[in-house]
């Protein structure tokens, strides 16, 4: 009886960290059965990605690359290899076009999975190193904290596996300041582990660039930060490999994104569209109240925390 308690002890924290990542997919398939077929709702950017994995498939890298998004097809392009395997005997291109729904809707299950696997070890990964279950319950909970970020794991593009590179990020991080972050014999460095991990995530989607800052703050020494920089950019460059076709294209599409305040490039040509931004920042207050009283919130705790430091530094001068 004891041997049995003992054990349901160690099980019950596996338990705890497999409930969400679980609710998670259930809400996944959920909403993937109430979309229905992505050729009836969803032609941008899933079809580009669609058809980027079937080139990738064939062993061509003249690719998709806007956002860059290429650890998307790779994954299209591993599910669509597999998928074929069990399909009629047509070729795999033909196949493709002819039922891109069912292909489709197999990549993102396999997504909804590999985000879900994520979220699980990242927790189990924070809980083991640190102790604390609670943070590790926390950090996984990340995706249900605003209504469009989990919703939106039914579509197949970035943003869905963003989630899981955030949550493993903010868990690298927990561990990091905890100081249990123990690099291995292939990556010896913490900084090299970050960089790995930001320029993957910029890989999926170029905006998540403004997470590059966050580990300048945590590296200390000219040496360390300089190492993470270039492991990031060299991270990038490995999970972006369709560069080395179109990277002048992708320069061009950056470059006009940065210098034209208008969607995807367009507009005029100015960095930024005062009344735009305003507008665009009311819709975001509007619309994501909760999320915003928690940014408040942590800006507050995070200048009180700051007082000691900043009171000693000034009575040290």
């Amino acid at each position: 009886m004891n041997i049995n308690l003992s054990i349901a002890w160690k099980l019950f924290p596996v338990l705890l960290l497999l409930a969400i990542p679980g609710l998670l997919i259930s809400t996944g398939l959920t909403l993937r059965d109430v979309n229905g077929l992505f050729s009836t709702f969803a032609i941008d950017p899933e079809f580009s990605y669609l058809y980027s994995g079937v080139l990738l498939a064939q062993g061509k890298i003249n690719l998709f690359i806007d956002h860059p998004g290429t650890p998307l097809i790779v994954l299209a392009a591993f599910v669509i290899r597999i998928l074929h395997l069990f399909r009629p005997s047509v070729s795999l291109a033909e196949d493709v076009m002819q039922n891109p729904d069912v292909y489709l809707n197999a990549i993102n299950i396999s997504l909804i999975i590999f985000i879900a696997l994520v979220i699980f070890v990242t927790g189990w990964w924070v809980y083991r190193k640190t102790g604390n279950l609670p943070a590790a319950l926390l950090l996984q909970f990340l995706p249900f904290v605003a209504e469009n970020v989990f919703t939106s794991i039914e579509r197949y593009m970035p943003e869905p596996m963003l989630m899981a590179v955030v949550i493993l990020l903010l868990g690298i991080i927990t561990i990091d300041i905890h100081g249990k972050l123990e690099p291995g014999r292939i990556f010896r460095h913490r900084s090299v582990i970050y960089g790995i991990v930001i320029g993957f995530g910029i890989s999926l989607k170029f905006t998540f660039g403004a997470f590059l800052i966050i580990p300048l703050f945590l590296l200390g020494g000219f040496r360390n930060k300089g190492r993470y920089l270039l492991a990031t950019v060299v991270s990038f460059l490995v999970f972006t490999f369709p560069l080395i076709k179109r990277g002048r294209y992708f320069y061009e599409w950056i470059k006009s994104i940065f210098m034209h305040s208008g969607k995807h490039g367009s507009g005029e040509a100015n960095i930024l569209d005062p009344g735009q931004f305003i507008t665009n920042l009311n819709s975001i207050l509007q619309t994501e109240k909760h999320l915003t009283y928690a940014l408040i919130i942590a800006a507050v705790i995070l200048l009180l925390c700051l007082i000691p430091f900043i009171h000693k530094r000034i009575k040290n001068k």
